[in-house]
């Protein structure tokens, strides 16, 4: 008879952990847009670098979810139904603001969530001359905080649709890409002419270099951004990316 007990209390307790280990997982979506403030222009920022925060209410261990923002803006997260904060983090190329943006999730939701950049960068054209094999990028840069001053502006190409200035680029020598805003950059487009010939760059140090920018001319496209940097701030403003044809 105990033995009989001590099995059924076995088998009650393997169960209830079954039913505890195959708990549903979260199906509700939240989405949404990071955008310039006062405007519907996506923000421009290098793939996850730059985190929103959401905190749920209603639970004793009030946590934190982290929501990485993709390169052109865009984020989402897989979450339970409930009443959530967003918060925006400091350490992104725009103003820190303290406020929450409450979040209602049932089932699905999209929310805008605008910030102030210190600079944006507009108007943005970037062509390939077959004849020199360069890529000269020209674009505009925006101030919205006066007492600001941007240190670097800069032309990311890459061989995938993901660029930044960190990991996904061509490693470029610094010099022709990445380079010190003239100083009429307010009001001036500023143009980054880069050199895609391999032979352009000999030396053990770039045959990596040579050997990617091989690869882009013989697919006949590659990927480019533009972007600016504020002075001590390390994230870096872009401009969406597109590609470009080596054609």
């Amino acid at each position: 008879m105990k033995n009989n007990l001590l099995l059924l209390l076995i088998i009650i307790s393997v169960l209830g952990g079954c039913k505890k280990d195959n708990k549903e997982p979260p199906q509700s979506m939240l989405s949404g847009s990071v955008i310039v403030e006062g405007t519907k222009q996506p923000v421009g920022v290098a793939s996850n670098r730059v985190q929103l925060e959401l905190w749920q209410s209603g639970y004793a261990l009030f946590q934190k979810i982290p929501v990485h923002i993709n390169q052109d803006g865009s984020f989402s997260a897989r979450l339970f139904d409930g009443q959530y904060k967003l918060v925006r983090l400091n350490g992104a190329p725009w103003a820190n603001n303290p406020d929450t943006i409450n979040i209602e999730l049932k089932g699905s939701a999209t929310v805008e969530v605008p910030v102030k950049p210190f600079f944006t960068v507009g108007a943005e054209t970037i062509t390939f001359n077959a004849s020199d094999t360069s890529i000269t990028g020209t674009f505009s840069v925006s101030s919205l905080d006066a007492t600001k001053t941007a240190d670097r502006v800069s032309l990311h190409l890459g061989l995938t649709n993901f660029v930044d200035a960190v990991t996904n680029q061509i490693p470029l020598p610094a010099a022709s890409n990445d380079k010190v805003p003239a100083a009429d950059y307010l009001t001036a487009p500023s143009t980054i002419k880069v050199f895609l010939n391999p032979d352009r760059y000999p030396g053990s140090s770039t045959a990596e270099l040579r050997r990617q920018l091989g690869v882009a001319l013989n697919k006949g496209y590659l990927f480019a951004r533009a972007a600016v940097r504020t002075g001590g701030v390390t994230e870096r403003f872009y401009s969406q990316v597109e590609q470009i044809s080596l054609k």
